[in-house]
């Protein structure tokens, strides 16, 4: 296993690797027992149904990023948000919140805000939601490109937020994934035995991650469902968890993660749409990344330029 990972986390070539699925791969590279014991459960967990169509370039780059390096902006990544509106908003920028696009059409947006719809125009327009949401406000795609993009799969995720008087993983442990195929946990995230618990009011707070289908149950359960749920296998964990427990706070969302499928290079999205002066950027474009503020960066900063050129 150890000489498996090590060539794919030197490869330069992941090009090669897209068209190779990962399950059947790793199976073959380091043996079908090592594989089935660490890497099988961990498929499963994130990828559900879709876990026998992922390629190996997406599993390439897991392993070529990889470092014991992680860094956060200190008050968090709300703060790190309102800090670029302000200088956004210094060099002209104007944001509307708690609005809608309805309809996207060649410099022109039809906008719902406050239960009133107006137009706007635009020189340009650069669609950064989900791939799903854009294919509902466009209706002028060619066929070819509207048809690639809904081939593209994708996940929703549920974030289970528990607030703890105590650490829940004593023994410091940060991000701990569970490979018990039983086991209804995927991933039981500390963050505070990463940053420190002061900036939280002294609160411990772990997160229970899931990515699920779109059509999962636990996408419809409340926080006390889920809690109910995971409960036992909480539990496993940390008997005592409970006597700490302060409160829990449930977050989701529909277009979590992308699914990377193999041949995926010749399925990316071009940042320009079959629509004149209408781009599309967003975490379908990352690959062979995953979706994360980094690359999303990076992306904002690629279709910045595409646009600049077009002018």
């Amino acid at each position: 296993m150890g000489l498996s990972l090590a060539f794919l986390r030197y490869s330069p070539f992941y090009k090669k690797l897209d068209s190779y699925n990962a399950g059947q791969s790793l199976a073959k590279m380091m043996g079908r027992r090592g594989f089935e014991l660490i890497w099988k459960p961990l498929f499963l967990a994130k990828f559900g149904k879709y876990s026998k169509e992922v390629s190996l370039a997406w599993f390439w780059a897991r392993i070529k990023k990889r470092t014991t390096s992680l860094a956060y902006p200190e008050g968090g990544f709300l703060e790190f948000a309102k800090k670029l509106k302000e200088v956004s908003e210094k060099k002209g920028a104007i944001f509307n919140f708690n609005s809608e696009v309805i309809e996207i059409k060649s410099n022109y947006l039809k906008i719902k805000i406050s239960n009133k719809i107006r137009g706007e125009k635009f020189d340009k327009i650069i669609s950064t939601t989900p791939t799903q949401v854009f294919l509902r406000s466009v209706s002028s795609l060619s066929r070819s490109y509207q048809e690639n993009l809904k081939s593209l799969k994708s996940l929703a995720a549920t974030n289970l937020l528990l607030r703890l008087k105590k650490p829940f993983l004593s023994d410091g442990t940060y991000w701990l994934n569970v490979c018990e195929p039983k086991s209804k946990l995927m991933a039981v995230v500390e963050h505070t035995n990463f940053i420190d618990k002061k900036f939280y009011n002294n609160e411990a707070l772990v997160y229970v991650g899931h990515y699920v289908a779109h059509d999962h149950p636990y996408l419809k359960m409340t926080k006390d469902q889920l809690l109910k749920e995971f409960h036992p296998y909480l539990a496993k964990l940390n008997k005592n968890y409970q006597k700490n427990l302060i409160g829990a706070e449930l977050l989701k969302d529909l277009f979590a993660q992308p699914v990377m499928t193999t041949g995926y290079l010749n399925k990316i999205p071009s940042f320009k749409t079959s629509i004149p002066n209408v781009y599309l950027a967003n975490m379908n474009q990352v690959y062979p990344w995953d979706r994360g503020v980094n690359y999303a960066m990076e992306l904002g900063q690629k279709i910045a330029k595409e646009v600049i050129k077009d002018d």
